[in-house]
């Protein structure tokens, strides 16, 4: 007994062709011995492996709870509703509270000054007027001064609001708000600073051809001393910029760092250091600032504003530690203070 090794068909021992398929079953069968002997059993059936078919779409492959412990989402969620990330928001915005009263408040004891001199001398109600309407447009210019430091306020409390909502999805409306107030301030600070430099510039120049021009001993080096000032200041401008400039740059990074992260759970602790240290300094400065001025409200705004710059300091040192552990080992953060 044997069997067609084309199709299976079984066949008697003498037959040379399949009278299925009309194989030569002799000729295979000396091909078979040839090739190690043909042992007559039925051949195996192949089946072919189906090959997937492409609908035109893609799926993706499923993320796990992100806003599970332990997740980045869940650190920045524990980091935005901490005690020590509301304290920071409440102090800058006393912060900027008190120094803006401060400032009013200055602002208006000068214009009180200059009214009761102007009455002293005897100028009309007119003059008095022209003094109202100065203090008008100063207290605008103020206000104007403050609107970059109101929006990043707004932005950090909408912002903690959002990260407070246990159920809700994260809006990033308040950072991006706070991204945009730094990216004008940075287009802003350049040009100030170039119209400065051309400014700088020009004076050394200026120094430059008046040192050239005078014959005078005591002229030509109150023109070099001139001249050296100006160099400096030039240098020192320059140094600021460059730092400020990082700063802000920083800024921005650090937001866009932070809202990839809530957009994709993705941990990353590329928030930058360089921010949390110039907080730092900031509150040092602070510090300084209270020995420069006088009343409980300049008090008061320094204080908030050393508050202010501390609490952000930490909260950037924390976020980068707690995302390390989930960045490399997958562990909890632990609880967040």
């Amino acid at each position: 007994m044997k069997f067609c090794p084309k199709c299976g068909n079984q066949l008697g021992d003498n037959v040379s062709f399949c009278n299925r398929c009309g194989a030569d079953v002799k000729g295979a069968a000396a091909a078979g011995n040839q090739n190690g002997g043909f042992n007559g059993a039925a051949p195996q059936p192949q089946y072919a492996t189906p090959k997937p078919q492409f609908n035109g779409q893609v799926n993706m492959p499923q993320a796990g709870n992100m806003n599970a412990p332990g997740t980045a989402i869940e650190v920045i969620k524990a980091i935005g509703k901490s005690p020590l990330f509301l304290a920071a928001v409440v102090a800058m915005t006393l912060s900027v509270l008190f120094s803006f009263l401060y400032q009013i408040g200055g602002s208006n004891a000068a214009f009180d000054s200059l009214r009761e001199t102007l009455g002293r001398i005897g100028l009309d109600r007119e003059a008095r007027e022209i003094v109202n309407s100065m203090e008008s447009v100063s207290v605008g210019s103020v206000l104007i001064s403050m609107v970059p430091s109101i929006l990043i306020i707004i932005g950090l409390w909408l912002t903690y609001v959002s990260l407070s909502n246990r159920t809700g999805p994260i809006s990033t409306v308040g950072l991006t708000m706070i991204k945009v107030i730094n990216i004008i301030e940075l287009v802003f600070m350049c040009i100030a600073f170039a119209i400065v430099e051309i400014v700088l510039i020009a004076g050394m120049v200026g120094v430059s051809i008046v040192k050239n021009d005078t014959s005078s001993a005591d002229g030509k080096t109150l023109a070099g001393l001139a001249g050296g000032l100006l160099v400096v200041g030039a240098i020192v401008l320059a140094a600021v910029f460059v730092l400020m400039v990082v700063y802000l740059a920083q800024i921005i990074s650090s937001i866009n760092t932070a809202k990839r992260t809530i957009a994709t759970g993705v941990a990353s602790d590329k928030v930058s250091g360089f921010v949390a240290v110039m907080a730092f300094i900031g509150a040092f400065a602070n510090i300084i600032s209270l020995f420069s001025g006088d009343g409980a409200l300049h008090v008061l705004g320094a204080l908030c504003g050393i508050a202010s710059s501390i609490c952000f300091g930490v909260l950037i040192f924390k976020y980068k530690n707690a995302m390390r552990p989930i960045m490399y080992q997958g562990s909890n953060f632990g609880n967040i203070q």
